[in-house]
């Protein structure tokens, strides 16, 4: 049974997913005013964005794993 806190570990999993997507699907290094630091500390935060939403969706599944087992 899933309780609260997996929930909300989960949707906040998928909520970093899409903001990380967002973000890198947006970035650009040809737009004005981008320099090359602020377009690869974008990329790194939208890869920091998908590592948290995987590791909130890995333990989720484990604990479900666990209470279902």
């Amino acid at each position: 049974m899933m309780t609260t806190k997996m929930v909300l570990m989960w949707v906040l999993g998928a909520l970093s997913m899409l903001f990380g997507a967002m973000l890198a699907g947006n970035a650009d290094p040809a737009v004005l005013g981008a320099t090359p630091t602020t377009y690869y500390l974008s990329l790194a935060i939208s890869f920091i964005l998908f590592l948290i939403a995987g590791f909130m969706w890995v333990t989720v599944s484990g604990a479900i794993r666990d209470n279902l087992g």
